[in-house]
């Protein structure tokens, strides 16, 4: 890609590289690098004036949950009965929106888009008052 100086990379980390997600550790703190090291890439690549206008261009992707019918909640973990429908993804869902940020150049994607503002909030917003947000939505796994 540098030597052309055009491409699109894209990472799919999760909503967990927002907050951390109880329970989730591991998982949390690998979502975090994530989203750090494409801002990294992202810098460097600016650096070199090969970021953005038509050169290269990020996307990071971060969904929330995928529907326990599509076999795609994490090994071992149980996601709060009564969560909201909105949260739980199909890979479907999850595939859009990968596409969408490329054609649209987002950089950074949240899955649903209602969570953007969430995120953009956990910037503002102290700790305490986010977790009471996410406690509200439902986002989070019981213990097992």
């Amino acid at each position: 890609m540098i030597k052309r100086g055009r491409g699109h990379i894209v990472s799919v980390a999760s909503m967990a590289a927002c907050m951390g997600v109880a329970y989730c550790t591991d998982y949390s703190a690998s979502k975090f690098g994530s989203l750090g090291f494409m801002e990294a890439v992202q810098d460097e690549l600016r650096r070199m004036e090969l970021y953005g206008r038509n050169r290269i261009f990020l996307s990071t992707v971060c969904p929330t949950f995928l529907d326990p019918g599509s076999g795609g909640v994490l090994v071992g973990k149980s996601v709060k009965p009564g969560m909201s429908p909105e949260l739980q993804l199909t890979p479907a869902q999850v595939a859009a929106s990968i596409l969408s940020a490329v054609q649209y150049r987002h950089t950074l994607v949240c899955v649903p888009a209602s969570l953007q503002r969430s995120f953009m909030l956990r910037g503002l917003l102290p700790l305490h008052a986010c977790r009471a947000i996410q406690d509200f939505e439902g986002a989070y796994f019981d213990e097992r």
